[in-house]
């Protein structure tokens, strides 16, 4: 989901909160949102719409519950992703890229690096393509750690800011969805991964 969907969203999660004598208190919306604001706004609407058909309880289900009825197409979200590398390929060397997506940093550096990358998908775009679409299906449901999800660095031009040295402003790629950096991360490393490679740090 991206920002603008938040009040659509709100609504949508403080009525099923009532349905169940809850109230949508700030805390409890925040929380619904950090665990379900990685999964597209329709899959998560019909999720909720589902709430009233399938879920047995007295209580409101949690997102994790919700996640699970959400079932989000993968093969279109990696698709989706893919040509968003695309997009990307025409961004500056000289400066480190950020998708809104944090698992294409993932799957890129499982590829090599960001240069390797966009030099192989120029030259072997079949292969490369299948590849990225079955590392990104693979890591779809992993949670991922800081570290990994970190901007794609440039090639090392350095510029002065307010007198020191920093690399250069982050290039934004943006996606058709958005998954927050600040979202609570945790440990993996990634083992199910279709390819095994040496991990490539840039």
């Amino acid at each position: 989901m991206i920002d603008s969907n938040q009040e659509d969203f709100y609504q949508m999660i403080a009525g099923m909160l009532n349905a169940y004598g809850q109230e949508d208190t700030p805390p409890r919306m925040a929380f619904y949102w950090e665990g379900l604001a990685d999964l597209p706004f329709h899959d998560v609407k019909n999720a909720v719409a589902s709430v009233a058909r399938e879920h047995e309880g007295s209580f409101p289900p949690a997102p994790a519950q919700i996640r699970k009825l959400a079932k989000p197409d993968v093969e279109m979200i990696a698709m989706k992703a893919w040509m968003i590398t695309q997009k990307a390929a025409l961004a500056p060397q000289a400066r480190p890229l950020m998708f809104q997506d944090p698992r294409i940093h993932v799957v890129i550096r499982y590829m090599g690096n960001r240069f390797e990358f966009f030099e192989q998908a120029a030259h072997a775009g079949h292969h490369v393509r299948k590849e990225f679409l079955a590392t990104y299906k693979a890591l779809f449901d992993q949670p991922l750690t800081d570290e990994s999800a970190r901007p794609l660095g440039g090639n090392g031009v350095m510029t002065i800011i307010d007198g020191e040295l920093a690399e250069a402003p982050v290039a934004k790629i943006k996606c058709p969805y958005t998954i927050e950096h600040d979202m609570p991360r945790i440990e993996t490393n990634c083992d199910n991964l279709p390819r095994i490679t040496e991990k490539v740090s840039i």
